[in-house]
């Protein structure tokens, strides 16, 4: 379907610049002395142009896009959710197995961002916990900083 669209966006395009090539030349018993009358009209044109343009590449779009999809072996939506949910981990039905891990790891790194501006917020820039003591604070890897 891609490959269709694509060769007919192609043979409007030729088929577009051939009428403009013709246009150009004179009738065969033209006189000499004096140029062809052309009509030209640039808004017309540019707009054609860009008519042109975008159906090239969205017939070049659909194209890449099936491409790519029958290089990956994909038939429809549902067997492209399953391999994209697949990679992320998940079981092919949307439910990942460490779904309780990491969103007990993104809540406690949320928690240990609003603690830090919470901490800037009140003048504790620092680190410094209660009594004066400083506090070790954790990146993403668990690592002190």
């Amino acid at each position: 379907m891609g490959s269709a669209f694509f060769a007919l966006s192609i043979l409007v395009t030729r088929r577009s610049i051939a009428r403009r090539r013709l246009a150009i030349f004179p009738a065969f018993y033209h006189p000499s002395n004096q140029p062809p009358k052309l009509t030209i009209n640039g808004p017309l044109e540019a707009v054609e142009a860009l008519g042109l343009a975008t159906v090239n590449v969205l017939s070049f779009a659909i194209m890449t896009v099936g491409g790519t999809l029958w290089a990956f072996d994909i038939g429809g939506m549902e067997e492209l959710r399953r391999k994209v949910r697949g990679g992320f981990g998940s079981d092919g039905r949307g439910v990942t197995t460490r779904e309780g891990e990491v969103d007990g790891e993104l809540e406690r790194l949320w928690a240990g961002v609003v603690d830090r501006r919470r901490e800037r917020r009140d003048g504790k820039a620092g680190g410094e916990g209660k009594g004066g003591e400083r506090e070790e604070v954790l990146d993403e890897r668990g690592k002190g900083r």
